[in-house]
């Protein structure tokens, strides 16, 4: 998450009306099939999965979306996307807007427009990176770079890593497009070099030693994290909902 991404986020936070937090058990489905999405989303607190299945296809993770970040953009262009589904990873809270609220707020401030669009042609360009590597990269490249992203999107500084709340092995292979039994081979092996520690209650990922080992194949990371960029969309977040 960029500078400039940062700052169209929490624009797009700080212009969108005043809703009250929704609660999701874990493992709840927000929407999927029979239940199509009919609302833009705000992820307060928590983690909720995006996932795709076509034609009947086992489902593939596409994003994971952690406090300070939008799901549901479909609802927008009232084209919801019948094989998209939205579960809760963790006990999570939302906020939750329909396209006719949204549609008359950017009327009246046509800021919010502008906000919204920029943030989500950025979110289209990180997904061509992903497509990218899905489709030029081997899978222990994919596994490094599928890391780095959840680092970046989902982390939190800790002791020169970026820890993650944890994450199963099946779900980093649905998010990178591989089996269990590969990612658990690539987390030990990734282990053994130091790029990587985890536990069951965290993983800790070594961003620069993972980024080197990608740029010595010739191989670009994602960018920072932006872990002080959320920090400052979860505080406009606490602002909107007191207001």
């Amino acid at each position: 998450m960029d500078h400039a991404d940062t700052n169209y986020l929490q624009d797009a936070i700080a212009l969108l009306p005043r809703k009250p937090a929704i609660e999701f058990a874990k493992r709840h489905t927000i929407y999927g099939r029979g239940q199509p999405c009919a609302h833009l989303y705000l992820v307060k607190s928590g983690r909720v999965v995006i996932s795709n299945s076509v034609d009947g296809a086992v489902p593939a993770i596409t994003r994971i979306v952690g406090p300070g970040n939008f799901f549901g953009e479909t609802s927008l262009i009232g084209l919801p996307d019948a094989s998209e589904t939205a579960t809760a990873l963790d006990q999570a809270r939302v906020m939750q807007w329909d396209r006719t609220a949204i549609e008359l707020h950017i009327t009246n401030e046509p800021r919010l427009g502008l906000a919204l669009l920029s943030h989500f042609v950025r979110r289209c360009a990180e997904m061509n990176a992903r497509i990218e590597a899905f489709a030029l990269r081997k899978t222990p490249e994919r596994v490094m770079l599928g890391l780095l992203q959840l680092a970046g999107s989902l982390g939190t500084p800790s002791n020169g890593d970026m820890r993650l709340s944890p994450l199963t092995h099946q779900t980093i292979a649905e998010y990178v497009g591989t089996s269990r039994e590969i990612v658990t081979s690539q987390m030990t092996e990734l282990r053994r070099l130091g790029m990587l520690q985890y536990s069951r209650r965290y993983i800790d990922v070594n961003v620069s030693a993972m980024r080197e080992a990608l740029q010595k194949q010739g191989i670009d990371g994602w960018p920072d994290g932006g872990q002080n960029g959320r920090a400052r969309a979860i505080q406009a977040i606490d602002l909107a909902v007191a207001k």
